[in-house]
This record gives structure tokens, C-alpha cells and sequence, in this order.
């Protein structure tokens, strides 16, 4: 009997491993077709406008797949040692969280210089 209900208890646990890794993590992909730069996230891919704001920032989003937080504080951080005003900066973040996280990357490749 105890077998069984360890065979259940780790099941449980792989179930919610699985979903918990479905909901954190997105395929993300930037490239360039003939002429236009393009953003693929899970598929669905958008067309990027690449005259960027602020292109002497760039900002590293590799390894922060995922996570908007630290993609906004990255940019945040960015921007006000590039010397950029705390308004404009909230202009950034408004217009960066007025969507899903596709917004927020498209939008801050609108910015900055992404890598």
C-alpha cells in the first residue's frame, strides 16, 4: 500500500513540475526576414519597427526569458544610467505593461538595443 501511494505522491509531483514549467517558460525567437525584423513568441510571430528610442542603451535579455520584472528593471536600470528622466522612464513602463509579455518584448526592443 505504501508503494502505491508513493507511486501517486511522485506522479503529483512530476504533474505539477510539468505545469509549472509550461507556465514560466516561452520560446522566443528575433530575426530578420529580407528586410524586417521579426519577434516569434510560442509561434505567433510580429513584425518589429527597429528606429529605437534610446539606441546607444542596450540591455541583455538573454537567460530572462520569462521574466517581465527583470526585464523592466534591466531597462529601467539602463535608461537612468544612460541619463534618461524618471518621466520617461515611466512612459516606458507604462506602455511596456499595457499588454502580455509579447507587448513587453516588442516594446522594449522599440527602446533599446536588445541582445
Amino acid at each position: 500500500m505504501e508503494q502505491i501511494e508513493a507511486i501517486a505522491r511522485r506522479r503529483d509531483l512530476e504533474q505539477r513540475s510539468e505545469n509549472l514549467w509550461e507556465h514560466e517558460t516561452k520560446e522566443v525567437a528575433i530575426y530578420l526576414e529580407g528586410e524586417t525584423w521579426k519577434l516569434e513568441v510560442e509561434g505567433e510571430a510580429r513584425t518589429l519597427d527597429l528606429d529605437l528610442k534610446y539606441p546607444d542603451v542596450r540591455i541583455g535579455i538573454v537567460g530572462k526569458s520569462g521574466n517581465a520584472f527583470a526585464i523592466l528593471g534591466s531597462v529601467d536600470r539602463g535608461l537612468k544610467s544612460a541619463g534618461v528622466s524618471q518621466q520617461e522612464r515611466d512612459i516606458y513602463k507604462a506602455d511596456a505593461t499595457d499588454g502580455d509579455y509579447d507587448h513587453l518584448l516588442a516594446t522594449t526592443m522599440k527602446y533599446v538595443d536588445v541582445y
